[in-house]
């Protein structure tokens, strides 16, 4: 692997500029760098250093004004396309409004301005009022009177309601399943269960005994994304074949 890796980088630098090649060492070095910092170590101008990165596969931060850069292959963007270094943040879908947009339009049940602030480790408010002005997503005030973002599409975001208020939404800390191996994990116990009745206490138990430590609120979220019940999945029996082929 490591020998691969360094053919990546030799073939890499034959065919890039010196300025680019040392772009992609300092950001390989440091993971993430500012405009000014990386100005202040090449001894390049701000605008002469916006032509440099596009000769790079970079991406800016939704988070700090954009300011910070990482290497694209260096991202490790989790099942949300969300990917933190230290404190900031960067996403596969790039800006702040266009990461949010996604989030709302993809999620099962929408998402409330607490739990994308709590999902983005940034304010919301802001590009949430602007994307709502533009049309570019819709909001329905809920029973305990807060709003929840939905798909601009009546039919998507009345199903996206509905399944809302359907669940135990106090529960919900993600806007969608927890990370790869945790779901993983989960789904797996259920299926192992067989015939026992399905538990979210049951669950945790075993995943306990194995030495996996997970709360509650996240096999319970992984419960209400799945839409699953006590006797197991909510769907006919071959769903339950399709995620055993799935995790296997």
């Amino acid at each position: 692997m490591i020998v691969i890796e360094l053919i990546i980088i030799i073939v890499y630098f034959m065919y890039k500029s010196p300025v680019s090649s040392e772009i992609y060492l300092l950001l390989s070095k440091n993971v993430s760098m500012t405009i000014s910092e990386l100005c202040r170590h090449l001894r390049r101008a701000r605008s002469t250093l916006f032509k440099d990165l596009q000769s790079v596969s970079t991406i800016a931060s939704y988070t700090h004004a954009g300011k910070y850069h990482a290497l694209t292959s260096t991202s490790k963007f989790n099942t949300n396309g969300i990917w933190f270094h230290e404190e900031i943040g960067f996403s596969q879908f790039g800006t702040l409004k266009a990461t949010v947009m996604h989030l709302v339009k993809f999620s099962n049940i929408g998402c409330t301005h607490k739990e994308l602030n709590d999902q983005l480790k940034i304010t919301t408010h802001n590009t949430l009022k602007d994307l709502v002005a533009s049309d570019k997503i819709s909001r329905r005030k809920m029973p305990n009177n807060l709003y929840v973002y939905l798909h601009r599409d009546n039919e998507k975001s009345t199903q996206q309601y509905n399944t809302r208020l359907s669940i135990n939404t106090e529960s919900i800390k993600y806007l969608s399943p927890p990370s790869q191996w945790v779901t993983i994990e989960i789904l797996a116990e259920i299926i192992r269960a067989h015939n026992i009745d399905v538990e979210v206490e049951a669950v945790l138990e075993r995943l306990s005994k194995r030495g996996i430590d997970i709360n509650k609120a996240t096999v319970e979220n992984v419960f209400s994304y799945y839409q699953i019940k006590k006797n197991g999945f909510r769907n006919n029996p071959s769903d339950k074949n399709q995620h055993s082929q799935a995790i296997s």
